[in-house]
């Protein structure tokens, strides 16, 4: 185990200067806007592994991980030590006394279903006492005092127009990447929507947020802008899941889905510096059988790694570009490839079915 979570860890510190998808992976979005985008980025990421519950807690060892090792907690200040100190929905009378898994759209709103339930884009580490005080609570703005000592935010009334029930507001720090949480979620599971009971939920496919969480989250979007350590996530999710957070590749997007540029369509290229799409991989065939080959239009060799989406590898070298990459010996299932030429890095994903 402890081999595994190191090959994770390893992982998310070599993407960790990724900010965007594998080559190509957002080009059915290309050109679309509004509503038409967001159906189409829901298609796009809905493809994703489903892991467990308890897998979360080796999912956060490498995407909540800070620069000491210890556990990132967006809703306090405590140093948690990853393992030790985890505890579940009870364990805890107090601030720093352990963390566990906070769902930022909370279970209720979903009854706790797949894969929803297990979904580590919208599931932090966060401490239990401050996890329990939000409760089901919608995020939002309030003018109540902090919660203070190692606590972070604040609960109670909202003093956001539109609402006036409690919510919890987190420390500004975050409000950014929460509000990025609850696009992706909304356009993930844009078709179960219907079935859902959340308070700032709507069930229809459009916008899906009511109005005034939409304004509010867009404007958190605005203020807060993706951080290092939100890419980072990103990147370590998306090793365990496939699917990834399009809102943190290409923040552009919220503003072309629901904001001040959703007249007007969407173009990848226009987010990516022209070095960044200078180097195209393509994988073929998809899936493989027994081989798959790397194309490229750049000269010399490049290193490849495989790994399950467990973060295992399964296999490691150097190929040019058109050379066949065997499977054979692989099981069906979905791969990660991870490609490296000079200083142009890809991830991709491969699937095998014999």
């Amino acid at each position: 185990m402890k081999n595994l979570y190191l090959i994770l860890l390893l992982l998310a510190v070599s993407l960790t200067a990724i900010a965007q998808a594998p080559a190509g992976y957002y080009n059915s979005a290309d050109g679309l806007k509004e509503r038409n985008l967001k159906t189409a980025l829901s298609e796009i990421i809905d493809n994703q592994v489903v892991n467990s519950y308890s897998y979360l807690w080796t999912l956060f060892r490498t995407s909540d991980v800070r620069p000491d090792g210890n556990v990132w907690d967006v809703y306090s200040e405590c140093v948690f030590v990853f393992g030790s100190d985890q505890c579940g929905s009870s364990g805890y009378n107090s601030v720093c006394d352990c963390y566990n898994r906070e769902h930022m759209i909370p279970q209720s709103w979903f009854n706790s279903n797949l894969p929803m339930y297990s979904d580590g884009f919208h599931i932090y580490p966060t401490d239990g006492k401050v996890n329990a005080l939000r409760g089901n609570l919608p995020h939002g703005e309030t003018n109540s005092a902090p919660l203070g000592g190692s606590a972070l935010g604040k609960i109670g009334p909202s003093n956001v127009a539109g609402y006036t029930s409690s919510v919890y507001e987190p420390a500004d720090e975050y409000k950014g990447d929460i509000a990025r949480v609850y696009f992706y979620f909304v356009t993930r599971y844009q078709t179960q929507l219907p079935s859902m009971n959340g308070t700032v939920l709507t069930t229809d496919a459009y916008p899906s947020l009511t109005t005034w969480f939409l304004n509010l989250m867009l404007k958190w979007h605005r203020e807060d802008p993706v951080s290092q350590k939100e890419i980072d996530r990103n990147n370590a999710v998306s090793i365990a899941q496939v699917n990834r957070n399009p809102y943190v590749d290409y923040p552009d997007l919220v503003e072309h889905v629901w904001g001040n540029k959703k007249t007007v369509a969407w173009y990848q290229a226009n987010d990516l510096a022209e070095e960044e799409i200078g180097a195209k991989f393509t994988i073929s065939p998809i899936p493989a059988s027994s081989y798959f080959m790397v194309s490229h239009p750049l000269s010399g060799t490049m290193e490849y790694a495989l790994y399950r989406t467990t973060g295992e590898e399964v296999d490691r070298g150097e190929v040019m570009s058109g050379d066949q990459i065997d499977v054979l010996n692989l099981e069906d299932g979905i791969y990660v490839l991870r490609i490296k030429h000079k200083e142009s890095i890809s991830i991709h994903k491969v699937i095998v079915k014999h």
